[in-house]
């Protein structure tokens, strides 16, 4: 049992005034309650106790702590152990205690322990300062007690801010301002190797060093933030290499053929002084401090650099491992989001897809008895343009479709480009767009005139659906620019030797920021009542047709848009014109089993089969058409591929493998696709994509029949 006073062999008074003081200065320094230190003898015997703040009866509790009893162990072992003990019973009167073993104390060994109440446990670092303090009474500067808890100070605030810090900048800094404050008057730099001491050992062949954190005292030295130098070109090459501390005089700086070194002598250096900077086995760089006073550095400070390199080390280390980790968790969520919105694109997908083929499916009959009415002679002028209209609209609208589809495959083609006169297709857009805003005249005191003007007399390769899309975009931005009416001008022209599309208005204008944002997708200034995705599918649209798009405007003075493309010239490569719709059939009377599943298709294709000579049978499923097709002989099998219970390929490779002599067509809303990607479905000798005009069914069984 340990116990107050003397016995034999006990430290002189004078040594034992010393522990006293470094056991308050070790409670000033971590706040804690109380401490003390035990000393032993080299035989195990305790020698003395010298005590701060704690009373006998609990020093005898804490010294009857199987965790005390084996830190004094470890001393006796001469193992610098550090040991934290959490009493849970409260032998201890609920106190936290933190000690570290002594094997070092002279000729004797020793416990440095401090105390502090439960609800104030010892951080991390606070352990660190403890371990500090037994390497400073290792050195025996327990004469210096001003010096001794300026260097306790030091530690800890160096601890606390390694714990807080995230950023290596800070921490340097930090750390060279706390320094500098203990130990003034001289400059220190912190040299990291380039890739932070990855190897085990510094590499001096290969690695560079980087001046990561300087005081500024160091500029008088020629160094500065940020500059790199070979590992090779610095004089504390050896320390970097074999991870020792090199203490260089002005002597052996003069000799010195290192290309910092006159920066140094040129300074007034009189001597430096460099540890090296380790993380485990790891070097990741040096501290460099640079003194100026002709006798150089004292033991004191030299000791306080070590101390702080064993301290820094781990803490840089701690920090970049942070921002690698906190990178890899970025780069995790970023791929996290990519994996995210790849599945709602997938998602998207698969609904736009289900989406298109309903569309194609009422628009094959949308189309087809708009083909059937325009065989009407009994019809009027004007109705005819109605349906003419109608019909181009509708086209568009299959064109959009296909859009979308392309879009649900993730794969964009550029779609039917062929000649196009310019003039026509602005009068046609701007008649198309009328309801827009002679719609608003009703609605407004001041309407809104619009002038079209076609100048332009040549014509651009384009795709006729997606450059009305962008030019209708272009007029109701327009219209929707002026709520109080205004003067709206479309004209089309040459400008500069290129195709120009201008739509001006006499709205309010744009500003600048606005404008620098026009084009971006999902922006828009108005609110609720827009997506922010016109005037970006014009930008995409126009930039596929190789030309440009821009925006003349201010505040106040209206807006032009004017679109730029490249004039088709005769002669350039054109596509191919599109045959003759035929009016009857190849061979007329010809008997055609129709398969599908939506009753307006079906009503089309009946009816248009009949109108082009054909005798139609109609059946809903695959199933229906093999029983019709078993008592029943026909000349064409038309089906649709999407049929409910058995698809359309599946019944296409039933009735080949029973005659393979039919003919089969199939009508479907991916023909397109399937015919770009050269598919083989057995039996099935034409693809007819939806929606199907009268005659492009007129032209597919005409070759059927032909072959």
């Amino acid at each position: 049992m340990l116990v107050n006073g003397s016995s034999r062999g006990a430290p002189p008074k004078a040594a034992m005034g010393r522990l006293h003081r470094f056991v308050e200065a070790a409670c000033q320094a971590t706040g804690a309650d109380g401490g003390g230190i035990v000393v032993f003898a080299t035989s195990g015997h305790p020698l003395d106790h010298v005590t701060q703040g704690l009373s006998d009866a609990f020093v005898r509790r804490l010294a009857a702590l199987p965790s005390f009893q084996e830190l004094s162990q470890a001393a006796l072992r001469q193992l610098p152990e550090a040991r934290d003990a959490d009493p849970a019973s409260g032998a201890v009167d609920l106190y936290h205690w933190l000690g570290i073993a002594l094997p070092w104390l002279g000729s004797q060994r020793g416990v440095l322990y401090i105390v502090r109440a439960l609800e104030q446990p010892f951080t991390a670092q606070e352990t660190a300062v403890i371990v500090a303090l037994g390497k400073l009474l290792e050195q025996e500067s327990l004469n210096e007690e001003p010096f001794l808890i300026a260097k306790l100070r030091l530690l800890n605030h160096l601890a606390q801010a390694a714990a807080d810090q995230r950023d290596l900048h800070r921490l340097l800094t930090l750390a060279i301002k706390e320094l500098d404050r203990h130990v003034p008057r001289q400059a220190v730099a912190i040299w990291l190797a380039s890739d932070l001491g990855e190897q085990d050992l510094f590499d001096e062949s290969t690695s560079t060093l980087v001046l990561e954190g300087l005081h500024e005292r160091g500029r008088s030295f020629g160094l500065e933030t940020g500059m790199a130098a070979p590992s090779e070109h610095v004089i504390f090459a050896d320390c970097l290499h074999h991870g020792e501390a090199l203490y260089v005089d002005r002597r052996l700086l003069a000799e010195s053929p290192c290309p910092l070194t006159p920066g140094l002598l040129e300074g007034g250096a009189s001597a430096c002084f460099v540890v090296p900077l380790r993380a485990g086995k790891r070097i990741l760089g040096v501290l460099q401090t640079i003194c100026t006073r002709p006798d150089g550095f004292t033991n004191e400070e030299i000791q306080l650099y070590y101390l702080v390199a064993d301290m820094l080390g781990p803490a840089i280390a701690q920090v970049v491992l942070f921002q690698r980790l906190r990178g890899a968790y970025d780069e995790l969520r970023s791929t996290q989001s990519q994996l995210i919105q790849n599945e709602k694109m997938r998602a998207l997908g698969e609904m736009a897809s289900g989406m298109a083929h309903d569309f194609n499916n009422a628009l094959c009959g949308v189309l087809g008895f708009l083909d059937l009415a325009l065989l009407d002679r009994a019809i009027t002028e004007s109705c005819r343009g109605y349906l003419d209209a109608s019909k181009t609209c509708a086209l568009d609208a299959a064109h959009t479709v296909r859009r979308v589809q392309e879009f649900a495959r993730r794969n964009r083609s550029e779609g039917a480009m062929q000649p196009l006169e310019l003039d026509e297709l602005v009068r046609q857009t701007a008649e198309l767009t009328r309801p827009k805003w002679e719609s608003l005249q009703h609605v407004m005191e001041n309407p809104i005139n619009v002038l079209v003007a076609t100048e332009a007399r040549c014509c651009v390769q384009a795709c006729a659906a997606e450059l009305r899309e962008a030019l209708t975009n272009l007029i109701f931005n327009a219209v929707d620019a002026m709520p109080e009416g205004g003067t709206l001008t479309v004209r089309s022209c040459i400008q500069q030797g290129r195709a120009t599309i201008q739509v001006q208005d006499t709205g309010g204008g744009i500003s600048e920021e606005v404008k620098r944002r026009l084009f971006e997708p999902f922006f828009t200034t108005k609110g609720e009542r827009g997506t922010g995705l016109g005037l970006s599918v014009a930008f995409g649209i126009i930039e596929r047709h190789h030309g440009d798009i821009e925006v003349e405007s201010r505040l106040g003075h209206g807006a032009k848009f004017i679109i730029r493309l490249p004039i088709w010239h005769e002669g350039a490569a054109r596509a191919a014109p599109a045959p003759p719709e035929p009016a009857v059939a190849a061979q007329p009377g010809s008997r055609v089993l129709v398969v599908d599943d939506e009753e307006s298709v079906r009503r089309f294709l009946s009816a248009g089969l009949q109108q082009l000579g054909y005798e139609a049978h109609l059946a809903p499923t695959a199933e229906e058409a093999l029983v019709v097709l078993a008592r029943e002989k026909f000349d064409i099998l038309l089906t649709d591929l999407g049929l409910p219970g058995m698809s359309g390929d599946e019944l296409a490779r039933a009735v080949h493998e029973r005659d393979p002599s039919t003919p089969i067509v199939l009508l479907t809303g991916w023909g397109d696709q399937i015919k770009a990607e050269n598919r083989d479905f057995a039996g099935i000798t034409h693809v007819l994509s939806k929606p199907v005009s009268l005659g492009a069914l007129a032209q597919t069984l005409a070759a059927v029949c032909n072959e």
